[in-house]
């Protein structure tokens, strides 16, 4: 359990700020991406889709090596891994910039994978170390503030540093602003890291046996494992409902994704004030009965045909809205039910949101029709599953 001398070394923005700051990269590196992805493709002389699959691709590398990262973060340290991650991330990101094919630009954004997958489980693992129950929760939801705020910007940001300079300035850009994020992580995380970090014995494997074979954690990992990939689903597909299927153009595109943050970012200042009054375990119980309330309605509208334009993005919101609050406070109950492997637990998480959801985005690309449909029926099974599995765990 963190200490109460260690919670008030750290004010309670400064760590989020810093965390969030570090987190912004893995931010960047999709969302920035995601509406000028026809542009890429189009230089490369492809079709949409083959480059729609790098976003996931770059998702499965993270899902593959969060574990590795996670097993040394507890045992090693947290510093060394994060700072290896962000120099592989910053290689990939300049791999993607000069690639001559379409094959090295895949191979720059698996770099940009394994980079970011260090990233993804060492803060939480980080906080971990600092906060406990509602404090954590409070901590991760101040985070995803920070990065919804950045996600509001970062589509208009790639369309804007596209159209004008280029896509592969943009993933300059992003190399840059690693090379800058990596000294301040350096600078604010490294002295205090040997005061909050205590080093791991027990093997890789017993960590993972202890994790998924407790009740509790698997009733989080359900939860978390659903919103993810509902959320994943209808943004990696954004491009197709959008632009193809509703015949908006990429402006508009990257609105509609700055405004889903947007409302992301209004449940995450919520949960703050709600973590003040509930438990996080109730609010995230809560949310996740609602959210597969709404994943039905939503496909339901979508093969009856009632779904216009206005509707889809009013339950699209809903369903962003309140995936907002399901994440931070999933992802508090398992780091606080496994406080001695912190950045396993959460990777593990996060390996079986990112399987899960990249198996359904692949799915929905394949059996798409030219229609919501597939999107709509896939994020209400996965929602299904998810609760008959909660259920069963219960």
């Amino acid at each position: 359990m963190p200490s109460e001398t260690t919670i008030s070394f750290f004010s309670y923005w400064r760590v989020a700020i810093l965390a969030g700051t570090t987190l912004i990269l893995t931010v960047l590196v999709e969302d920035a991406y995601v509406p000028v992805t026809a542009d890429v493709a189009k230089e490369f002389g492809d079709a949409l889709s083959d480059f729609q699959l790098t976003t996931i691709l770059l998702i499965c590398v993270q899902g593959v090596t969060m574990p590795l990262f996670a097993s040394f973060g507890d045992r090693v340290g947290r510093m060394p891994v994060l700072e290896s991650g962000l120099l592989v991330f910053i290689v990939g990101a300049l791999v993607c910039m000069m690639a001559g094919s379409d094959w090295q630009f895949y191979a720059g954004r698996i770099f940009q994978g394994i980079g970011a997958s260090a990233v993804l489980v060492i803060i939480p693992a980080m906080i971990r170390d600092r906060y406990s129950d509602n404090e954590a929760a409070s901590q991760f939801s101040a985070i995803a503030l920070i990065l919804l705020v950045s996600r509001i910007f970062s589509p208009e940001l790639g369309v804007q540093v596209t159209s004008s300079l280029g896509w592969r300035f943009l993933f300059g850009l992003i190399a840059v602003l690693g090379v800058i994020i990596l000294w301040i992580s350096f600078r604010a995380f490294h002295e205090e890291e040997k005061s909050c970090f205590q080093r791991r014995k027990s093997s890789f494997l017993m960590d993972v046996k202890r994790v998924l074979s407790h009740s509790l954690s698997l009733r989080f990992i359900f939860t978390y494992t659903a919103s993810s990939t509902v959320v994943l689903v209808y943004y990696n597909n954004a491009s197709f409902l959008f632009i193809q299927y509703y015949q908006l153009t990429e402006s508009v595109l990257a609105l509609i994704l700055s405004l889903s943050f947007a409302v992301q970012g209004v449940a995450s200042l919520i949960n703050i004030w709600w973590l003040k009054q509930m438990n996080y375990r109730q609010i995230m119980t809560l949310s996740f009965y609602l959210m597969v309330l709404l994943a039905v309605i939503n496909a339901v509208m979508d093969w009856t045909e009632s779904h216009t334009l206005f509707s889809n993005m009013l339950l699209l919101s809903l369903l962003f809205f309140f995936s907002a609050f399901i994440a931070p406070n999933a992802l508090t109950g398992v780091v606080q039910v496994h406080p001695d492997a912190a950045a396993t637990a959460s990777s593990l998480m996060d390996v079986v949101a990112i399987i899960v959801s990249s198996l359904a985005s692949v799915l929905v690309i394949l059996l798409s029709d030219g229609t919501p449909k597939t999107l709509s029926l896939v994020a209400m099974m996965i929602c299904l599953l998810s609760l008959a599995l909660w259920c069963k765990s219960n």
